[in-house]
């Protein structure tokens, strides 16, 4: 019977934890994003947009369309130096 309840407990315990997984977190508000680093702040741009990227099954080219051909090709420049 111990078991059972282990086994229970450890269902119960695994339903939470992918309820928290489908949660969406909260966007940070400007208070907390200006108490972050710059480093950090990079951080999270970054993981914002690979979570978008991955929703919307994007690649990087469908991504650079959406900016001016300047800025394309300065940020390609910038990847091969």
């Amino acid at each position: 019977m111990r078991k059972q309840v282990s086994d229970d407990i450890w269902q119960q315990f695994q339903q939470e934890l992918a309820a928290l997984d489908r949660k969406q977190a909260e966007p940070l508000n400007s208070e907390e994003l200006a108490m972050l680093t710059p480093e950090q702040r990079l951080a999270l741009a970054k993981t914002e947009f690979r979570d978008l990227q991955r929703k919307h099954r994007l690649h990087l080219d469908d991504v650079l369309t959406f900016f001016p051909e300047e800025e394309v090709v300065s940020f390609l420049q910038s990847l091969m130096n």
